[in-house]
This record gives C-alpha cells, structure tokens and sequence, in this order.
C-alpha cells in the first residue's frame, strides 16, 4: 500500500455567531485541508488550524510547511509508517497542526483502507459522547439567551468563556447559576485571561454563591505553572490545563508538579493523534482525568478525530462543539453535526461499523497544491 496522490486545500468556514474568547474574535476562520490517495483509490483527509498563541504557527507559515516539507515527504510511503513518518516530521519542523493534519489523513487512510470507522482502528466500538456546549465572551442579556437556548435543547453542560474583566465575569457566572437549573453544570474557561490574583478572586465569589461549577480550565497564563499549582491548592473547583499542556513534556511537568486535576487535549497542540497517545498514557499512569477539545475553525475531519480517540481512552470530560459553531463544512453531504459525526443534543455520534466516508468538496474549499505519481 503507497501512497499515490496528494492535496493541499485552503478553507473558509464561518461561525454562525461571533465568538470571542480573552485572547481575541473569531467570525470566520481561514484552515487548511489535506487530502491522500493511495493505490486503491481510497482517501484520507486531515486539516491544520494553525493559531498563533496556541500552536505557534501562521496561517502562512503553516501552507509553507505542508506544502514545501511534508507532503512531499509522504510520496510513495505506506501509510500504516506512523511512527516512521512523525520521526521524519519533528527533523524537519516543530509545526503543530501541521504535523496534525498530516497524522490525522494517514490515520483516517489506514481506516478506509481496512473498511473500518476510525474509533476501531484506534480500538473501541463506543460510538456516543457527551459534549458542552460553549458561549463567547459576550454581553450580559446574550449570555442568558444562549445559555436558556442550550439548556432547553438538552445540553447539561456549558463552557463559558472568561477572562476579560473578572467582575464582570463574575457577574455572569452568577446571573447563569441562577437562571440554569440545578442539574446544569458550568465549565469556567479563562483562556489564560486572568492573573492569579483575579482567578481566585473570581473563584472566591463563585464557592460564596455556591455556583454549580464542574471545573475550571486554563485560569492564568500559558507559561505559569507554578500559578497553576497555587490555584489548584487554594480553589474549591477542578483546574483544569489546555493551553499550559502542548506536549508530552508540559503534560509531565504539570503532573510531577501537581498543578491541575485534568488535561485538556487538542489535536492541533499536540501534532496529531500519535504524539496525543502519549500524553494520555502519561496522564493514565498520574491517575489524571482527561478532557478532548478543538478550536473554533476545526471541522468534522478532526473533532471525529479527537472523538474516536476520547472513546478509546475513556476521556472523563468532552469539548466537542467546534464544528456545529460553524455554519460551514468541507463536504456538501456533511453541513457540521449531520455529516460522519452526528449531532444529538448533548451527545455527538458516530457510525460504529463503516468508516468514514466523505463526499464532493464545497465552495468554502479552494485548490492550492496537488500530486499524483
């Protein structure tokens, strides 16, 4: 089995409402799509989101790698050369979702060549996982109805984004915890917005409102561990690290150092679904409880990615919303939440017996480079 053709596509999806979150508003985002071919005409799509204050990539930088280093690394390679190929990758580049669109194609290859869905090849025949569903930093008035809407569509658990102004994150943590009922949880996710000081604060009101709070993700900045630590020690609630945890190294220095209760992981932070494995396996080995999440811009090709590997893993916690933020899909017989990866409101789903299968491309999809042997 060899791999015979490739592509590279750029895409834009739109959200259907603006989002924002401490570190900046998405309304639209711009991501690059990767397809493989391999001798039997079966094919495998990944997809990059390069954003730079998480994954230390351009837009630009990200086009540049795939199209100049790793794609023609892959001509007439097995795809089932995992380990292999990711060697190769990290000689040549430390790009993130670069290296993850790359992992995710060859994953999503090596299903379709063996006729099986993803969450198999990575070995589990669970199908069904609960998810959030996440509000942007926005007015007062919008945060109820949004929060109102979720609920009355059955979610029971919703991320809202902080980590502006901790008054007023407070004040809507409040005016939720009141409005939503007892069986509804929230996620805080401060996106590194506050400092220590503000985290707990913030955390110090909601523990005197008895806010119905499942934990808090990434309070202070990317780099402070050690604030990390001292937050957990002194917080009522969970703490939980997504930016702080990009690798097998952060995740074992966060866990030697005691500073959270759970990682999130993301795809495009780790470099796809292998360098991930690891970082789980350290986690497991710490008794550390584990959260899947994505990032605004990511479509079906890798939350489906990161789902099959949170059922594999038996991940506690899911962030699986990214893709039904959008208006936009990269198939036209998969609009977000009614393509491979289904939609029913709180659980995504998937189709546990056939792989993955992926139709015409749509307008949002544009041709940047192509190969065929």
């Amino acid at each position: 089995m060899k791999i015979t053709a490739y592509r590279l596509y750029r895409m834009t999806l739109n959200c259907i409402r603006p989002f924002k979150i401490a570190t900046g508003l998405r309304t639209a985002c711009e991501t690059l799509l990767v397809e493989l071919e391999e001798e039997g005409g079966c094919r495998g799509y990944g997809e990059a989101v390069p954003i730079p204050l998480l994954t230390d990539e351009s837009l630009v930088g990200c086009e540049w790698t795939l199209q100049e280093q790793l794609l023609p690394l892959l001509r007439g390679r097995d795809p089932f050369c995992l380990k292999d190929i990711h060697r190769e990758m990290l000689a040549l580049t430390r790009a993130k979702s670069a290296r993850c669109a790359i992992d995710i194609a060859l994953f999503n290859l090596q299903a379709q060549h063996l006729g099986i869905p993803l969450s198999r090849l990575l070995g589990t025949s669970k199908a069904r996982f609960e998810t959030n569903y996440s509000i942007g930093i926005c007015d007062l008035e919008e945060t109820q109805e949004l929060a109102l809407e979720f609920q009355k569509a059955g979610y029971t658990r919703i991320k809202l984004k902080v980590g502006i102004d901790p008054d007023y994150d407070l004040e809507r943590i409040l005016k939720l915890n009141e409005t939503l009922r007892p069986d509804v949880l929230l996620r805080l996710d401060a996106n590194c917005g506050w400092t220590r000081h503000q985290a707990l604060q913030v955390l110090r009101g909601c523990e005197k409102a008895e806010c119905r709070i499942e934990f808090v993700e990434q309070p202070v900045a990317r780099e402070d561990f050690q604030g990390l630590r001292v937050i957990r020690e002194r917080s009522p609630y969970p703490i939980a690290a997504d930016e702080s945890v990009q690798n097998a190294e952060d995740a074992l220095r966060l866990l030697e150092g005691r500073c959270v209760d759970i990682l999130n992981l993301k795809l495009m932070k780790t470099g796809g679904l292998l360098p991930a494995l690891r970082v789980v396996h350290l986690a497991r080995s710490y008794r550390c409880q584990l959260m899947v999440g994505g990032m605004v811009g990511e479509s079906e090709i890798s939350v489906s990615a990161a789902s099959a590997l949170a059922a594999a893993n038996n991940f506690e916690f899911a962030d699986l919303d990214a893709d039904i933020l959008l208006k936009d899909g990269p198939f036209e017989a998969s609009p977000p939440g009614a393509g491979n990866l289904k939609l029913e409101v709180p659980f995504r789903t998937w189709d546990s017996d056939n792989p993955t299968r992926a139709g015409k491309l749509t307008d949002a999809v544009e041709l940047l480079t192509e190969w065929r042997a």
